[in-house]
């Protein structure tokens, strides 16, 4: 009987310290999945995954996770080492960038930047999902590479991804 007990209190304890994901990493799990399924994977791909993970320790991000809708756009700028993103929805809207070396010094991780984020109708085209409209762009970041994504979780949670080159 005692080995037993002895046995339990080694199983329980293992078996709670199972790590819960949150709606918002779950979300990002999926995103980051469907990008690779459709044969997207390297290392900004990665480095995204990361961003986002300190994305949640930093803001508030309920607004955006009880929406119908979530969007995102993202991309490395490969002259700074930064991820510079945006996810939005219908009620709220979130930008970020995230230095992916230390060497640059000071926060990794800054809301809300001014610079960096691309001009408003791509968001708006994302909104629409009009990647023809998308494609048709014009930016000021040379030959950079855009992941968006559309997320609708009614009436059966659905995501879309793309990949896009910036000109």
């Amino acid at each position: 009987m005692s080995k037993f007990i002895i046995f339990l209190s080694c199983l329980i304890p293992a078996a709670c310290s199972q790590k819960v994901l949150s709606p918002f990493s779950e979300l990002s799990k999926s995103i980051i999945n469907e990008f690779k399924d459709k044969g997207f994977s390297n290392d900004e791909i990665k480095v995204i995954s990361k961003a986002r993970g300190e994305l949640e320790k930093k803001a508030s991000l309920s607004k955006l996770m009880d929406s119908r809708e979530i969007f995102t756009l993202e991309y490395y700028d490969y002259q700074n080492g930064t991820i510079y993103g945006r996810i939005w929805s219908e009620s709220d809207t979130l930008n970020y960038c995230y230095m992916n070396y230390k060497k640059y010094g000071g926060e990794r991780l800054k809301l809300n930047p001014l610079e960096g984020i691309c001009c408003d109708n791509i968001f708006e085209l994302v909104s629409k999902w009009d990647l023809d409209g998308i494609k048709a762009q014009k930016t000021a970041y040379p030959e950079q590479i855009m992941y968006i994504s559309k997320i609708s979780k009614s009436p059966k949670k659905e995501i879309k991804v793309g990949k896009f080159k910036m000109f």
